[in-house]
């Protein structure tokens, strides 16, 4: 389901299939794990958090984006 993961440091990408399936992510992800992520182009992820992120922080992010992900396979 993702395609084309690029980016250095913490400003990172993914590709999703088409619109509708990185607007229902995105959308589950604000909805039910309280992420915000921000769509870019047409099926494009993208993540931009703050310089005073935390390694916790990224990583409660990334385990929200696999179970919604998970939850749409």
């Amino acid at each position: 389901m993702v395609s084309g993961v690029r980016g250095r440091g913490l400003m990172c990408a993914l590709d999703l299939p088409d619109t509708a399936t990185r607007d229902a992510v995105t959308a589950r992800l604000f909805r039910d794990e309280h992420v915000f992520l921000l769509g870019c182009g047409s099926r494009t992820l993208r993540f931009r958090p703050t310089l005073t992120v935390t390694e916790d922080d990224l990583e409660q992010a990334v385990g929200a984006l696999d179970r919604v992900l998970t939850s749409l396979c």
